[in-house]
């Protein structure tokens, strides 16, 4: 009798076991079938851009005249430098800049070699009466001298050097030869000053429209999930092209912002 009862109770505690065991399998099937069905629940979203600009006048403008000349006498590539600078430096000084707005670089100066070849040709004819044509090269050696010479004009007097721009063609009409068509290059400074008005004000212009995208799709809006704090981007004011070229400016900052839709 003592045998069969161990035995029942052996029986018993297998049993009890395994219906743990059965009921733990099951209850983690559960939580897993109820993780999955969150995973899988679709989640309404919305990405809305907001969008906020600033006129703004530039503050600092840079110019920079370069200017060269070149003959095969030293001297008088020189004195014909020398002409340019002084033209230049007449022309600058004729408008309201600060002296300490502008500074001559002192001249550079380069040997150059041109190459100039010539083929020759001599037709003469053989003991046979047929034509022999000799060619014979011919090579021109110039050395040219070239001097050439910058300003560099930096102020924040812009509209000054807007006028002054604008009588460029007066150094042509002094035999100045540019190297290349100069144009002033303005920049604006304040954009750490106004940024985050304009970020908080393109925020904003976002939150409405997603609001009315949310009232149309019959949802409400909810939190946000991220947000791009803004591209800013400068553009020249009612005009096409680079906008460094222009004191007339546009800041524009772009935000992003993606939010939650709920029934």
């Amino acid at each position: 009798m003592p045998e069969m009862r161990s035995l029942s109770v052996l029986l018993f505690s297998v049993f009890l076991i395994g219906g743990c065991v059965a009921a733990g399998v099951g209850y983690s099937a559960l939580q897993v079938s109820k993780a999955y069905v969150h995973v899988r629940t679709p989640e309404r979203t919305v990405v809305v851009k907001g969008l906020s600009e600033r006129r703004v006048k530039a503050d600092f403008a840079s110019w920079s005249l370069s200017w060269w000349s070149e003959d095969e006498d030293r001297e008088a590539a020189l004195a014909q430098a020398l002409k340019m600078q002084q033209a230049a430096k007449n022309f600058v000084a004729s408008s309201d800049l600060p002296k300490g707005d502008w500074t001559l670089v002192p001249l550079d100066y380069r040997q150059n070699i041109d190459i100039d070849r010539k083929v020759h040709k001599e037709v003469s004819q053989n003991a046979l009466g047929i034509d022999v044509v000799k060619e014979t090269e011919e090579v021109i050696e110039t050395k040219l001298h070239q001097f050439s010479g910058t300003m560099e004009i930096g102020t924040e007097k812009v509209e000054t050097l807007q006028l002054l721009a604008s009588r460029s063609n007066d150094l042509l009409n002094k035999g100045i030869v540019l190297q290349d068509v100069p144009r002033p290059v303005y920049t604006y400074s304040g954009l750490n000053q106004i940024k985050p008005g304009m970020i908080e004000e393109a925020t904003l212009n976002a939150r409405k429209s997603a609001t009315r995208f949310a009232e149309d799709s019959g949802s409400r809006l909810g939190t946000i999930i991220s947000a791009d704090q803004g591209n800013v981007r400068f553009l020249p004011r009612g005009r096409e092209g680079d906008e460094k070229f222009y004191a007339d400016k546009v800041v524009r900052v772009v935000t992003s912002v993606r939010y939650y839709l709920v029934d």
